[in-house]
């Protein structure tokens, strides 16, 4: 996804293996390549650094229309980049991409339907720019790497080209491109005893060849890398050297799992977040878990969603923003929310909004203040995912239809279904 905007899945989460816990995963990215020759790394290749050779494949042509009674490829997550223009992805895993708004989308996946995770993970630059990961085998016991296909298009799904490496990995792929050059790609393998192996790759000529930047309990990687503590859940890059990982420490021990790179991946350290007394006593007092979600930034400007509790209608929420680009983080007035993180956004500086299943809450003043909004014609227990593009735009997914606003979430109405 684009770093300019960022939006949390709702209500569809990813359990990992190992935790026992739900996991909530999702990619952001920032700002945006053409056929010619790659070259594989062999797959036995200890270092795991990565180069691939490339081929063209054309993306298959399936149109939904509004008029037809049944729509087989309307999304169940979306990713609009203009309010006419956007990507989408079916549960099968299919990309499709709108440029009407979402009243008709296309199928422009590249050979194969890729998984859905992984698509959702994907690195959506702009209307035209994107990049989605494909895992084709896993292997028990991590016997060897396996290899990772990353597919990018250049023309909206019109054609792909494709770079491969080789990682150890349970399946799970996360995206993040800074700019049209500069990438990353976090390759997951799993979670055991509260500690989660992993390898980040990176890519400095828009994904043609990668190379293994730093892990975290990786089989045969030792002394590089970033804390594994349990789990992911985001990590997102605001330039070619800054970016952060972020994710849950599972109540095992008071750390702040939020950590920052400022040489591109390379080395990370921990970066404190000033928590509220209240937030910060549930989670220091061995039992809360505390989540942080990766940061989303327009320009300098940025805001965290920070989520302590321990489950279901039991989470305190705070935000942190940020104007000089995530030197420095300042906190919000705390907030109940049952959902905790797992459906917020901030679609420009000084709004967020953060939604339960009943109703969607929205500050236009960087979270002192908070509107209690009620939707007319959306009905939240069902919905999907929500999506907004500005303060007003919005768009949100749920029983096989695609639902728009206008007016900030106050009233819906169908675009697609």
């Amino acid at each position: 996804m684009r770093i300019s905007r960022y939006a949390m899945l709702v209500l569809a989460t990813l359990v990992v293996a190992g935790c026992g816990t739900v996991h909530q995963t999702a990619s952001s990215s920032v700002s945006r390549s053409g056929a010619g020759s790659r070259t594989v790394s062999s797959q036995s290749d200890t270092s795991l650094s990565a180069s691939a050779s490339a081929s063209v494949v054309s993306a298959p042509s399936t149109t939904a229309s509004s008029s037809s009674a049944s729509h087989p490829t309307v999304p169940m997550w979306i990713d609009m980049i203009t309010t006419s223009g956007g990507w989408g992805v079916r549960s099968s895993g299919a990309l499709l991409r709108t440029t009407d708004g979402g009243a008709t989308w296309k199928n422009v996946s590249p050979s194969g339907n890729v998984s859905p995770g992984n698509a959702r993970n994907g690195a959506f630059l702009n209307a035209s720019d994107a990049w989605v990961a494909e895992v084709s085998e896993t292997l028990p016991n991590n016997a060897h790497p396996v290899p990772i296909t990353i597919e990018h298009t250049d023309n909206g799904g019109q054609s792909w080209t494709s770079a491969k490496f080789y990682a150890y990995t349970l399946g799970a792929v996360d995206l993040s491109f800074a700019n049209s050059e500069d990438g990353w790609a976090w390759v997951g393998n799993g979670v055991a005893t509260a500690q989660e192996s992993s390898t980040l790759f990176a890519t400095t000529d828009g994904g043609t060849s990668w190379t293994q930047v730093a892990a975290a309990f990786t089989p045969g990687v030792t002394g590089k890398g970033y804390p594994g503590g349990c789990c992911k859940e985001g990590f997102s890059f605001i330039n070619a050297s800054t970016g952060w990982i972020s994710g849950n420490n599972f109540g095992f021990a008071p750390t702040m799992p939020f950590v920052k790179t400022t040489d591109g991946g390379k080395t990370w350290s921990t970066q404190p977040l000033p928590l509220a007394p209240s937030v910060s006593a549930q989670a220091n007092d061995g039992q809360g878990n505390m989540t942080v979600t990766a940061p989303v930034f327009h320009g300098t400007d940025g805001a965290i969603c920070v989520q302590v509790g321990m489950g279901y209608q039991s989470y305190i929420v705070e935000f942190f923003t940020s104007t000089d680009a995530g030197n420095r983080w300042t906190g919000t007035t705390p907030l109940n929310d049952p959902l905790g993180c797992a459906n917020w956004g901030f679609p420009s500086p000084g709004h967020l909004w953060v939604t339960d299943e009943h109703g969607i809450a929205v500050s236009h003043n960087e979270g002192s203040s908070w509107q209690a909004i009620t939707p007319t014609g959306l009905t939240l227990q069902s919905t999907t995912y929500l999506d907004f593009l500005t303060p007003a735009d919005g768009w949100a997914v749920g029983n096989g239809a695609v639902l728009k606003t206008t007016d900030g979430g106050t009233t819906w109405t169908k675009v697609s279904w």
